[in-house]
């Protein structure tokens, strides 16, 4: 009788694989919906290292604006244009 309610005679391995496969999949929802939450768009830092290599600001723009960022707590890195890798 309780091979019948459960899984249709099919026995407990099936009902094990699809619970562990039911959670799988839930929690890679889980980790799509925190990922795309917490995704939220380049950081001060970015934004002017990519103006600087555009070509929107010059050096001493540059160095000037990553001192207010350290001074205020954002940056975080001592000012100056960045090193080539």
């Amino acid at each position: 009788m309780l091979g019948y309610v459960y899984m249709h005679n099919m026995g407990w391995g099936w009902a094990i694989l699809m619970t562990i496969a039911s959670l799988a999949i839930l929690g890679l929802l889980v980790g799509v919906v925190f990922s795309a939450v917490r995704d939220q768009g380049p950081s001060p830092r970015e934004i002017l290292d990519r103006r600087l290599a555009a070509g929107e600001i010059d050096l001493d723009e540059y160095g000037r604006a990553r001192a207010a960022m350290s001074r205020e707590g954002s940056g975080g890195l001592p000012a100056g244009p960045p090193t080539p890798a």
